[in-house]
């Protein structure tokens, strides 16, 4: 590796890369048009944001490409190795590209040539100083199953480069490009706050629960998403739009959009986070997300959905898929209700819930749950008498996951009902997402 690569942007074969682009008078990477080469993939979330920004600004001339395929082959059976491939030419698989800068098959070969002792893992997105002939910038990732890469150890690095590429090139820019900002000064305190937490339970949420080795580990990291996806759902309605923090766009837009256009065709069915779909159970950030994607040709162009589904569908079975999902652990009939609370509060709205849970069965519910206090601190699966309490999930009280949850198990004739109610607060946000079994008594 070049000697004039200050230390701590590498460390040593355990260590990925953290350079900067920038102006500063000690820093070896500046930013020169056409100095640099970004390797990404298509299905991977965490390059789709340093894509979203490299089009924003109109950094195509400044940066080029290339592209992963997105399904990589154990060939010797062990882990992550050789990983990623690139196409033998550009017409092999749609959207993919050879190496561009050295015609290499694998990834790993990248690596190779800025640290021939590298014992990392062969993550995108990678940034390429072609001047100095070293890696800049890449996202760190733990393997956690033979086939996929899942940037779930580190996703800041990825945040720190979609920051960079907003103001490493201004100079060179147009105007127009050069004010474009996602990081306003006016907005910084409150997507800062907001970006931890949308990094750890959305955009490394859905990798949790989906590569979850066991049962335990499963039902453990689904309600955080959810929760989560209230928020955001509440957040959205409370700004007004059209962007998630209201008339700008931000880095919370681009933080979002990248989880949530895969969350439907991927997470959902594949990673078993199946508690609600977007399009079903989330209005407002449905109508937020065909908003980006279809009014800004930035976020549209960067979406391949061939390359997102096929990353999962042609790629080694994720470990949640032996798991019962949390829609169907305790009976094969799982449902989910929503509904709107049209401005109701949410004792109206729970009260309708059971109204319809009733009409179900055929048996009339007891309306104890809705009288008795509201307190308490109970493990799922542990309430045996008919009473809502505000509890904890696995011992971490809900209230960490940004929702309320209420629990009700119900002893109604021959049905034993168990709802799982994930409200936002007592904002009423038009949406409740209710998990709901109902199983024979014994």
């Amino acid at each position: 590796m070049t000697s004039s690569i200050p230390k701590d942007v590498h460390t040593g074969p355990e260590d990925g890369w953290h350079g900067k682009i920038n102006d500063e008078s000690d820093n070896p990477f500046k930013p020169e048009k056409g100095r640099y080469h970004l390797f990404i993939g298509l299905f991977c979330p965490f390059a789709h944001r340093a894509n979203i920004v490299r089009h924003m600004k109109g950094l195509q001339d400044f940066i080029d490409i290339s592209v992963v395929k997105p399904f990589p082959k154990d060939d010797d059976g062990t882990p992550g190795w050789p990983g990623w491939r690139f196409p033998r030419d550009d017409s092999e698989y749609p959207a993919a590209t050879v190496d561009r800068m050295f015609g290499s098959e694998f990834l790993h070969e990248v690596y190779f040539r800025a640290d021939k002792d590298y014992k990392g893992k062969y993550s995108v997105p990678l940034l390429w100083d072609k001047k100095l002939n070293t890696i800049v910038n890449n996202v760190r990732a733990i393997y956690v199953t033979w086939l996929l890469f899942i940037l779930i150890c580190c996703c800041q690095e990825s945040l720190e480069l979609l920051r960079d590429l907003q103001t490493a090139f201004n100079e060179a820019l147009p105007e127009d490009k050069a004010q474009l900002t996602l990081y306003p000064s006016h907005l910084r305190s409150e997507i800062d706050k907001l970006s931890s937490w949308i990094q750890d339970n959305v955009n490394k949420g859905v990798y949790k629960a989906g590569f979850a080795k066991d049962q335990e580990t499963y039902e453990e990291n689904i309600p955080p998403v959810f929760g989560s996806l209230n928020k955001l759902e509440q957040l959205a309605h409370r700004n007004g739009g059209p962007y998630m923090l209201g008339k700008q766009m931000t880095e919370v837009d681009i933080l979002v959009f990248c989880t949530l256009i895969r969350f439907d065709p991927i997470y959902h069915q594949h990673f078993k986070c199946n508690l609600g779909m977007i399009r079903r159970e989330y209005p407002v950030l449905h109508n937020w997300l065909k908003g980006m994607y279809w009014k800004h040709p930035e976020f549209r162009d960067t979406t391949n959905f061939k390359h997102i589904k096929e990353n999962v569908s042609r790629g080694e079975s994720l470990p949640a898929r032996a798991c019962a999902s949390m829609t169907d652990i305790a009976d094969s009939t799982p449902r989910v209700i929503t509904m709107s609370t049209q401005g109701r509060s949410h004792r109206w709205v729970l009260g309708r819930i059971l109204r319809r849970i009733t009409s179900r069965i055929g048996s009339k519910l007891s309306q104890a749950a809705l009288t008795c206090p509201l307190s308490g601190s109970l493990r799922k699966h542990s309430i045996s008498c008919n009473q809502g309490l505000i509890c904890s999930y696995r011992g971490t009280p809900l209230e960490a996951f940004a929702n309320i949850c209420r629990v009700f198990v119900v002893e109604s004739g021959k049905f034993l009902v168990e709802l799982l109610v994930l409200l936002v607060d007592e904002s009423n946000v038009p949406v409740i997402i209710a998990s709901l079994t109902i199983s024979p008594l014994l």
